[in-house]
């Protein structure tokens, strides 16, 4: 019994994760603009690696803690 629940909480984590990156890739819109579609730019970086974007068209901004943004910075 303890096993199926050790079990299902790993199943939960790991599906946490999955919708974690999910959303922030689609935040991050591949480096594009969710609203207008203009290029987004690198503003911030926070203590914990986090990585600040901004469209400096109309001032959507997005956090990305995950590597979605690989292939757009360095």
């Amino acid at each position: 019994m303890n096993e199926i629940i050790i079990i299902g909480v790993v199943a939960l984590f790991a599906i946490a994760i999955v919708i974690a990156i999910y959303s922030e890739a689609k935040s991050f819109n591949g480096g594009k603009c969710r609203i207008c579609g203009s290029e987004l730019r690198h503003f911030s970086t926070d203590s914990q690696g986090g990585r600040g974007y901004i469209c400096d068209d109309c001032g959507y901004t997005t956090w990305v803690s995950w590597r979605v943004d690989k292939h757009y910075t360095e």
